[in-house]
C-alpha cells in the first residue's frame, strides 16, 4: 500500500476519531526521520493494513493554557507513518481549527509526545519522536512551537538533527545532547523555523572540548581539558560560553 493510500486512510480516521473537518495540507517528509489523554488503538490490519493507530490531545498545558488544544494522531502502515498535528483556539463555548501540518517517515517510533516552552515565551510548545535512531540512547524528536500572535504552528524544520532537546529557561538556551564512541552537548537556539546552533562541547577519550563559533562561521576551540571517564556526563554548560551565571539543572 502506498504513502499517498495511508494518508486517504489517515484523514479518515481523523475525521472519526476527532470528528472534525478534513485539512488539505501537504505532509513534510522526515526521512533523516501530553502524555495524559494520549490514547493507542490497534486496527485491523486485515483490510486496511494499519498496524497501530496512535493519538495525543492536550487541551490545558499547550500554548495559552485553556485557550489552546493540541491534537496529534499517528498512524503506522509497515515500517512507514504519517503524524498529523492540529491547532485549536478557543472561541467562545467552541474549538475553532486555526492550523495543521503533517509529517511522513520511514519508520514508525512511539510518539512520546509532551509540551513544554523550547523558546522562552511562557508559552508551551510541543515535541514528540520524530524517528528512531542509530543508537537508542539518542531520541530524535519533531518541535513544532506556538506562535501565539498569529495563532499558528511553527514546525522546527531541523530539530531532529539534535536528538534529545531540552530547554532551560534561565539561560534561554536549548540543550542537545548525543552519544557515539564520546559524549557530545550542543547549545541552541530557536531562530524562526529553524535551531541555531552556537556552541557545541564534546568528550572523547577522556578530552573535553569547548567549540564556538566565530565570525566567519568556523569552529574556533576556546578550551580543552582532561575528565576521567567516571565524569565525562557529569558537567554544567561551559562558563565561557554563559559568563554571567550557570543555570540550575532541572
Amino acid at each position: 500500500m502506498s504513502m499517498n493510500v495511508l494518508w486517504l486512510l489517515l484523514s479518515s480516521l481523523f475525521a472519526v476519531v476527532c470528528g472534525c473537518q478534513q485539512n488539505h495540507d501537504e505532509p513534510h517528509s522526515i526521512q533523516k526521520g501530553l502524555n495524559a489523554g494520549r490514547v493507542s488503538t490497534q486496527v485491523d490490519t486485515s483490510r486496511t493494513h494499519l498496524e497501530e493507530v496512535e493519538m495525543f490531545l492536550d487541551s490545558t498545558s499547550f500554548g495559552r493554557k485553556g485557550q489552546c488544544k493540541i491534537e496529534v494522531v499517528r498512524a503506522c502502515m509497515e515500517y512507514r507513518s504519517i503524524t498529523r498535528v492540529r491547532l485549536y483556539v478557543k472561541d467562545g463555548a467552541r474549538w475553532q481549527q486555526r492550523d495543521s501540518c503533517s509529517f511522513e517517515s520511514d519508520d514508525c517510533p512511539s510518539l512520546a509526545a509532551s509540551i513544554s516552552d523550547f523558546n522562552g515565551d511562557k508559552l508551551n510548545d510541543l515535541v514528540f519522536q520524530s524517528r528512531l535512531a542509530g543508537r537508542g540512547a539518542n531520541e530524535l524528536q519533531q518541535l513544532v512551537v506556538y506562535n501565539d500572535t498569529a495563532q499558528r504552528l511553527t514546525v522546527i524544520v531541523n530539530s531532529d538533527e539534535y536528538p534529545n532537546l531540552r530547554y532551560f529557561s534561565e539561560l534561554d538556551y536549548l540543550e542537545a545532547y548525543r552519544f557515539y564512541s564520546g559524549y557530545s552537548t550542543e547549545y541552541l537556539r530557536v531562530d524562526a523555523d529553524s535551531l541555531k546552533l552556537y556552541a557545541r562541547m564534546e568528550t572523547d577519550d577522556g578530552v573535553e572540548t569547548v567549540s564556538t563559533f566565530d565570525k566567519q562561521g568556523r569552529w574556533k576551540v576556546i578550551r580543552k581539558k582532561t575528565v576521567s571517564s567516571d565524569k565525562m556526563y557529569e558537567h554544567d554548560p561551559p562558563k565561557e560560553l554563559f559568563w554571567w551565571r550557570t543555570p540550575k539543572r532541572r
